[in-house]
């Protein structure tokens, strides 16, 4: 029961981290198109 639990939270902290990470490389690549305009 309690190694199940673990692993559900596990996932969803992943999940949020990968989330997390892709609007983090969609603003960086972001930025970079800006700079690269100017």
């Amino acid at each position: 029961m309690t190694v199940g639990i673990q692993n559900t939270s596990a996932r969803k902290i992943l999940s949020q981290a990968s989330a997390i990470c892709r609007k983090a490389q969609k603003k960086s690549v972001s930025n970079q198109n800006e700079k690269g305009k100017k």
